[in-house]
């Protein structure tokens, strides 16, 4: 499948503009009617819309647009009572070169303005004796990018024809369009699968906050590789399969089947040693800036707020307990793997992750068992996992972690033979717990 790279030819890679990340932003189409820059031609004072007019904004109010596509500008009026009124459908549009932006006058689409070349451009609004103007700037630069999704590089300039938002029906989304949209602070790239139980999991915890990530400049990209037999999986399924997942919540739905430059291209082009894998983007430069493995329980809405801090070594977390001394459980202290407390079959333990390192449990049973963690999830969300010791983090066999990982008040799973078990707060979380281990 890397032969698709051989397709982005040299011309593909001197594309030296990019677009807005909104809907707004189109290949530029023929200009309307009195699309002409230089002077600005008034509408008649006595408009209705012009009595009692006392000043016009033009939204976007800097936008950068690339050479070849267009966007919508928006006018609205106030007046002297205080009131304001959308009047895109009423000014009159202008721009002072035309050899550089056109702008529609007239239609469903008065008020976009097409990017002819680079260069600077001003877009001026006029009704009666009141106008507005904007300044267009020249078309931003894709930053110089590797071909690998890696921490510290810049990402390509990706792009799907066929993605899916919330809802059912087929969009396109570009990279090189959200590159050029300040509203956007980060962009969060969730590489899963269909067949992936913990991706399933991260999905919808990272629904949960998704609102206020998204009001931060989060965005997110769902990526489905394989669906849920391992064959590669389309942007069709990526939606199929999220909407039963997390609903209509924010966030781009995509298939690698449908990443261009070539299908396949973060199935071969990213470290995936294990589903999910979350790579966080730096908006202004496209980089990799950190993965959910570096960022750990920390909120991904911390990195939305503050991208340019140094999140391959994200700052330490203020721990907030939700239970004391006399919650803990009898083997306490197990902090650590050395003083993991034995549990056997048959055992319940009443305890409490009431400090930020969580506990740590021996399982020596040689058969298979069960393990069952009842807690309350209004309080806090607790996960369990069999640790593995030497790389101090969840083990996983077949690229999946072994635990449980869930949102509600139970977390259980299966396993067989002797392990280390963890239990910790998903973010630091903290509350008292009832454990059992049983056979299956």
């Amino acid at each position: 499948m890397r032969m698709g790279l051989l397709f982005w030819t040299l011309p593909a890679l001197l594309v030296s503009a990019c677009g807005l990340g909104d809907n707004g932003v189109t290949d530029a189409g023929p200009a309307g009617a009195d699309a002409a820059g230089g002077g600005v031609t008034s509408v008649d004072a006595s408009a209705p819309e012009a009595v009692g007019l006392s000043a016009l904004r033009i939204a976007p109010d800097a936008p950068q647009i690339p050479v070849g596509r267009s966007r919508q500008l928006t006018v609205t009026g106030t007046y002297a009572d205080g009131t304001s009124k959308d009047l895109t459908q009423v000014v009159r549009w202008s721009t002072s070169d035309a050899a550089v932006a056109t702008i529609e006058n007239s239609g469903a689409d008065k008020g976009r303005v097409h990017i002819e070349k680079t260069g600077h451009v001003t877009v001026t609004a006029t009704l009666g004796e009141v106008s507005a103007s904007i300044d267009i700037g020249k078309a931003c630069q894709y930053p110089e990018f590797d071909l690998r999704m890696a921490l510290g590089q810049a990402i390509p300039p990706m792009f799907w024809d066929t993605a899916y938002g919330p809802e059912n029906t087929p969009i396109s989304y570009k990279l090189e369009d959200v590159a050029c949209d300040e509203s956007v602070s980060v962009i969060v790239f969730v590489l899963g699968a269909g067949w992936c139980g913990a991706c399933s999991a991260y999905a919808q915890r990272l629904n949960g906050e998704a609102a206020e990530f998204e009001a931060a400049g989060g965005r997110i990209v769902y990526v489905e590789l394989q669906d849920a037999n391992g064959e590669v999986a389309d942007s069709k399924f990526a939606w199929e399969h999220l909407h039963e997942l997390i609903g209509d919540g924010p966030g781009i739905r995509v298939g690698d089947m449908d990443t261009r430059p070539g299908n396949l291209f973060l199935t071969n082009n990213a470290d995936v040693q294990g589903l999910p894998t979350v790579y966080v983007v730096r908006r202004s430069d496209m980089k990799v800036i950190t993965t959910a493995d570096i960022l750990g329980d920390r909120p991904l809405v911390d990195v939305a707020r503050q991208p340019d801090l140094d999140w391959e070594h994200p700052p330490e977390q203020v721990f907030m307990g939700n239970c004391g001394a006399a919650d803990e459980e009898p083997g306490e202290p197990n902090d650590t793997p050395a003083q993991a407390t034995p549990i056997r079959v048959g055992d319940v333990v009443h305890g409490g992750v009431c400090d930020a390192t969580g506990d740590f449990y021996q399982v020596d049973a040689d058969g298979p068992w069960l393990f069952t963690l009842n807690f309350s999830s209004a309080q806090a969300d607790l996960d369990v996992y069999v640790w593995d010791a030497d790389k101090d983090m969840p083990l996983r066999v077949n690229g999946d972690i072994v635990g449980s990982e869930g949102t509600g008040d139970t977390e259980t799973f299966t396993h067989q033979g002797p392990a280390l078990v963890k239990i910790m707060g998903f973010r630091r979380a903290s509350t008292t717990y009832t454990l059992s281990l049983t056979t299956p």
